[in-house]
């Protein structure tokens, strides 16, 4: 219904306008020599969303209008007079020129790839399991340790620390005597572990053993006792724990179709690339690239807060 009320009132707009006929065929309005179709005007606002459509007006007639007064005859003033004033000789213009219509091709692409929507269950549960890691995590405990160079430290550690188990006394224990100098400095966090001893932190990786002792105790309580790690004893107290999680395949749907197009996307688009560079990319004049130094000279100012033009 919105659709047909929108050809009628392009049709309408253009009897209006220049006196012809209402089978779309004809121009809603001329600016200078450039002629604005009505059927390209229905073309244009057949792609919009309806939200977008309703930025120009409050129903379709006025929608119509709004977008024909303000962005197509808007665009075909300022093109016309960007002619008169030569600047398509402007090399950068013509590189913002190229750089649109790069953009305008690559969204075709877009077109043609459709809705992420589309893509088929089949294929999203095909993703679905071959990255399963992606959508599970198994469980993981944040653990706070001081590395001691012997079981007497370790044990005087503990018990000072059972006595004022608190952040501020862990730390103070940790800044002043932990041997793992990667780690002192953050009270001796390990951040969270997982099973095979992998942490969130880069580079961090807990021993075995630390994790065992940690997993014997509950979330909030310290090992009552030093933990051999390799050479060195363990102060280990366990902070928290965060379950393990798995992501059902129709909870992931959506996000994996939006994976999916993305992927596809960025493929068809390198192959097109690929294709024209093949065909059309002649010579390349490395040496001369090399020894092109950009002129040292200030971008032009950017005034921010300032609103853009609105587009198509």
């Amino acid at each position: 219904m919105r659709a047909q009320a929108i050809g009628r009132t392009l049709a309408f707009l253009s009897v209006a306008s220049v006196g012809v006929a209402s089978d779309l065929s004809g121009v809603v309005a001329r600016v200078g020599q450039s002629p604005i179709g009505a059927s390209i005007v229905q073309q244009k606002m057949r792609a919009m969303h309806l939200l977008e459509r309703e930025r120009y007006g409050e129903n379709p007639e006025k929608a119509v209008r709004g977008y024909v007064e303000r962005v197509l005859v808007r665009d075909a003033l300022l093109g016309n007079e960007s002619t008169a004033r030569s600047l398509n000789a402007d090399p950068l213009t013509r590189f913002r020129v190229e750089r649109a219509l790069s953009r305008g091709l690559l969204r075709e692409v877009e077109r043609q790839l459709g809705e992420a929507s589309n893509i088929s269950v089949e294929d999203a549960r095909a993703y679905y399991a071959s990255h399963a890691a992606q959508f599970s995590s198994p469980e993981k405990i944040g653990l706070f340790r001081i590395l001691l160079p012997t079981r007497a430290a370790a044990v005087e550690a503990i018990t000072k620390l059972k006595k004022k188990l608190t952040l501020d006394a862990f730390t103070k224990i940790a800044r002043d005597e932990s041997l793992d100098k990667a780690t002192y400095l953050r009270a001796g966090s390990l951040g969270l572990v997982a099973p095979d001893g992998v942490s969130d932190y880069v580079h961090v990786q807990a021993d075995k053993a630390v994790i065992d002792a940690a997993r014997s105790v509950r979330d909030g309580e310290l090992v009552p006792t030093p933990i051999a790690e390799g050479d060195h004893f363990a102060v280990v107290w366990r902070r928290g724990t965060v379950v393990a999680r798995q992501v059902s395949f129709e909870t992931a749907t959506e996000e994996i179709r939006r994976t999916l197009w993305r992927q596809r996307f960025e493929l068809r688009s390198k192959e097109l690339i690929e294709s024209l560079r093949a065909t059309n990319v002649k010579r390349v004049n490395d040496a001369l690239v090399a020894e092109i130094d950009p002129p040292k000279v200030e971008p032009p100012m950017v005034v921010r807060g300032t609103q853009p033009l609105p587009e198509e």
